[in-house]
């Protein structure tokens, strides 16, 4: 008898060593990052979800790697359990990463209960611009979503509020998009004049009568929804063949000492680029914003920020360009980091004509850096690389791939 007990507590503990939340405690201790992303993964319908959300939450907070993330919000998101949903929406903003922050918003978008409603409002005024970003974002879908008229009518309201003291010219501009997905209108960032339109609008939202008296407009006065600057194929702004159309844009130009050698074409390297980046500065009219950072083995940057492209200003641009000479090494990390810095920024073209050789050099740690940085950004980065012995079409290809961009070798 005493035997049969011994080997049935023996099987019990097996058991409950075997379980899949003890593995995952265990795993998110001391295993690699692919054994923790399974781990997090093999919890997915779980029966005790309030417990396996608890221990995942708690590792939450000291996790860095994306992979292992990504996972955690998979298994989130498969909550189905009331208390474990609620619970994660508790603990949204008790995390000090703006990242975690706008990712469990996400999450909790995706419960589609009035707690993550009201979290996903609460975000409009989060201190860090991707959570507001993102926040706006999900309010954006609510109608196509068909979430209530009520909270369509609240979220409206706290936009309205928020909006037009927010600092950021990117969470701004997503809060305006909201508002104007949800209202078909456009107020720019007058608050006194969404308020008095509320005031009269909000008692027939969401009935036949207020499609009838308020219909959507084409767009959004003074702003275009993509960022493309409206062009004509005679007057686009080219760089080495390549229209820009996006009105916000860094030329990132390689001054390097193998830029002062000659080209295939048997011209100066840098003489070429030069040329074409006049030639690109001179054809853009006022809607442009531009700005110039030549790299080698320093970064140097023509102006602080994005600049008008005013007669004077291009005039200014150009006295730049022809200012640099050739010299030192290549620094692509250092250059790009400080273009991604810039708050208005839409377009980066990056040109090169070898690999990085200075600063940060690992190209895979390159293209992890400029996606992390890219994330909430959505900044297009092209490519163009001069033709040689030392550039990397390979690495510029994806660099620009996985930024939305194009990419090309010219000779």
């Amino acid at each position: 008898m005493r035997c049969a007990v011994w080997l049935l507590a023996l099987v019990c503990s097996a058991t409950v060593l075997a379980s899949p939340l003890t593995e995952a405690k265990r795993t998110l201790q001391n295993g690699r990052p692919e054994e923790r992303a399974e781990a997090v993964r093999n919890l997915i319908g779980y029966k005790k979800e309030k417990s396996a959300a608890s221990v995942v939450l708690a590792h939450l907070a000291k996790e860095t790697d994306d992979k292992v993330k990504e996972a955690i919000w998979e298994f989130l998101k498969s909550l189905k359990d009331e208390k474990a949903r609620k619970m994660v929406v508790r603990r949204i903003f008790k995390y000090e990463d703006a990242d975690t922050r706008a990712q469990l918003l996400i999450v909790a978008w995706s419960y589609k209960t009035p707690e993550g409603e009201k979290a996903v409002l609460k975000g409009l005024s989060d201190e860090a611009w991707e959570v507001r970003q993102t926040a706006a974002e999900l309010i954006a879908k609510a109608k196509d979503e068909k979430r209530s008229v009520a909270f369509q009518k609240e979220a409206i309201l706290k936009l309205i509020k928020v909006m037009p003291s927010d600092e950021n010219a990117r969470s701004r501009r997503a809060m305006r998009i909201a508002l104007w997905v949800l209202t078909g209108q456009d107020f720019g960032c007058d608050r006194r004049k969404w308020k008095k339109w509320w005031k009269k609008a909000e008692p027939i939202y969401g009935t036949p009568d207020y499609g009838k008296k308020y219909k959507k407009g084409p767009g959004m006065t003074g702003v275009i929804l993509d960022d493309d600057v409206p062009t004509s194929r005679k007057k686009t702004p080219r760089f080495f063949g390549e229209e820009i159309k996006k009105g916000r844009v860094i030329f990132v130009i390689d001054v390097s000492g193998s830029m002062g050698l000659k080209a295939e074409s048997g011209r100066v390297k840098l003489e070429v680029v030069r040329e074409e980046l006049i030639n690109a500065i001179k054809a853009m009219d006022k809607r442009y914003k531009f700005n110039i950072i030549f790299y080698s083995t320093g970064v140097a940057k023509w102006r602080p920020n994005l600049q008008k492209a005013t007669k004077e200003n291009k005039k200014a641009a150009i006295e730049f360009i022809k200012g640099r000479p050739a010299a030192g090494m290549t620094n692509i990390h250092g250059a790009l980091k400080l273009a991604m810095e810039d708050a208005e920024v839409k377009l980066i073209i990056l040109l090169t004509d070898g690999q990085p050789t200075v600063g940060i050099t690992d190209k895979e740690k390159i293209l992890e850096d400029v996606r992390r940085w890219n994330k909430y950004r959505r900044i297009q980065i092209n490519t163009i690389g001069l033709k040689g012995e030392d550039v990397d079409p390979d690495f510029l290809r994806r660099l620009a791939e996985q930024n939305k961009g194009t990419s090309k070798t010219v000779r």
